[in-house]
Formats: C-alpha cells, structure tokens, sequence
C-alpha cells in the first residue's frame, strides 16, 4: 500500500510567507498552483467572470491520506493513527508469516524520521503520544510474544520461544547505510553496504 501523510508548514516557511496548495479529500490529496489560478482569477475577476478553483486543482489518489497539517483540525491524523492503518496492519501480517516492509520516501524535512521513530518526550514522566512506528512496532511486537509466553500451555513440555531480527536502513543519494553497524570516524564519510542485483 502507499500512504501520505501532510506535515505542517515549518516556522522558515511561514517566515518566507509559504502558501498551502495542498488539501486532503478522502484517498486524494488535491493540489492547486496558486500563481496560475491566482492569474487566472484576476483575469476572470477583470472581466466580471467567476472561476472554480477544482477547475484548476490536480487529485491524486493512494490508498491512504493522513492530513497532519494542522492538529486543530477535526480531521487531523496524529502518529497513534499512523500506527493504526500503518503499524498494526503490518505487525498483524507478520504475525501470519509474511514478510513486511515499512519505507518512508520523501525529500529532506518531509517528515520521515518523525513517522518513523517521533520524537522524545520532554521529560520521562510524560506520556509518550509522539512516539512513531518503530517504537510502537516494537512495543507492540514485545507485548504480543510476552502474553504468547505467558499464555504458552501446550502441555508437551516444549517450551515457546521467538527470535527478532531488526534493520534498520537509511538510503540516501543512492548510498544503502546500516544505522546500527559501526558508525565513521569522525570526519569521514560513513561506510556503506553493497548493492547486488540479481541478474
């Protein structure tokens, strides 16, 4: 599946007077140039014309819209709900055998690394509601194999037991990094992995 998720406008945005264009219908996110509907209207508005803005909007649809624009709108979607369509579907998948992939793909500042892992609470004593996928992933993950555990009563004396696996990859400017191998000296570039292809 391919989800999107729209994050707020950033504080250097606002500054240089950044227009949202972008909106969300459902499944589609609708996109509207305002420098060509802007000249477009004041044509329109010289000649005593109206002009509907949908003439001028572009939708795209994926299977999924998450609209974090702004969290005082009704139809904010926060990283519990991230997890919910995205995380918990795809834990609930493993759980059945299959293999799953998560991939955040965007430009820089998108929000990747919010989706993903959030952001540390303040303090420890506060409720973790930033948290992004991979924390709850694993929370979950860890709390599904301890109830597993508990509850193992097979009566065959062989005990449960699971074994996880992480990784955790950054690709970058078509460089494949392992953010938990070793990491560069200082002021040298970071190893990467090996790309093979199959032929």
């Amino acid at each position: 599946q391919v989800c999107v998720r729209v994050r707020p406008v950033l504080p250097s945005e606002e500054y240089t007077g950044t227009q949202t264009i972008i909106s969300v219908e459902g499944n589609s996110c609708v996109l509207v140039d305002p420098t060509a509907f802007g000249a477009a209207a004041a044509v329109a508005r010289d000649s005593g014309q109206t002009l509907d803005i949908n003439a001028w909007a572009r939708h795209f649809t994926f299977d999924h819209c998450f609209w974090s624009a702004n969290i005082e709108d009704p139809h904010y979607s926060g990283q519990n709900e991230v997890y919910k369509f995205i995380g918990a579907r795809a834990l609930e998948q493993a759980w059945q055998g299959y293999n799953c992939t998560i991939l955040a793909y965007g430009q820089t500042g998108s929000g990747k690394s919010y989706s993903m892992m959030g952001l540390e609470p303040v303090h420890r004593s506060q409720v973790r509601t930033e948290d992004g996928l991979i924390p709850r992933i694993c929370e979950s993950l860890f709390a599904e194999i301890a109830e597993a555990t508990r509850c193992d009563g097979g009566g065959d004396g062989a005990e449960l037991s699971f074994g996880v696996e992480v990784s955790y990859l950054e690709i970058y400017n078509e460089q494949v990094r392992d953010l938990f191998g070793p990491q560069a000296a200082p002021g040298r570039a970071p190893p990467t992995l090996r790309v093979r292809e199959d032929p």
